[in-house]
């Protein structure tokens, strides 16, 4: 429940008004209930509070691609990245809005960094290998495929048995707005 949360982060922004981190929990939830306007102003206040804040940049970017403004989302992944290298979150995020560009080899360069740091995830892996699918190069996309499913990503396994009956790719990539899933930007 959206009230729920909220005030619980109100609370929270109580106890520790210094931190970030109620700005940005306050966005992921008004993205995820649509609330995208919302969810600016809580955006806006996490990156003015904490310009230095990789993941404050990372809900920014979030919330510009829920708006449309893929450029915009662009420079956001840049700057969330920049703040922290290892923020494979970001990478991702970048990725995708760059598949989203049609700036495949720019997006398998973003992707790359994001499944080679510390825990990539499933959805990273997928997101990889369609961009390798895209770049007309099935034999990388199998690979990163197959390690997206090692760890349980359902639709590595779909893009897997798609591309065993030669199938052409489909841009499946997609921005989510709350818990990381398939394909979703954290």
């Amino acid at each position: 429940d959206v009230d729920m949360a909220m005030k619980a982060l109100d609370m929270a922004r109580e106890r520790r008004p210094r931190s970030v981190v109620p700005d940005i929990e306050a966005a992921r939830v008004m993205l995820s209930a649509g609330r995208i306007a919302d969810a600016r102003g809580f955006a806006e206040a996490a990156v003015e509070h904490s310009s230095d804040s990789s993941y404050a940049w990372n809900t920014m970017g979030r919330v510009e691609l829920a708006e449309g403004n893929l450029d915009a989302a662009v420079a956001s992944f840049e700057r969330s990245a920049e703040e922290n290298e290892d923020n494979s979150y970001a990478w991702n995020n970048l990725g995708l809005t760059l598949m989203r560009l049609e700036r495949v080899s720019e997006a398998a360069e973003a992707l790359e960094r994001a499944t080679s740091g510390a825990k990539p995830t499933g959805y990273m892996w997928n997101n990889l290998g369609m961009a390798y699918e895209h770049m007309g190069r099935p034999d990388l996309a199998v690979s990163a495929y197959r390690q997206g499913e090692s760890i349980g990503s359902a639709n590595a396994t779909s893009n897997l048995e798609r591309l065993s009956k030669d199938e052409p790719a489909a841009f499946t990539g997609d921005a989510g707005v709350a818990e990381p899933v398939e394909n979703e930007v954290p």
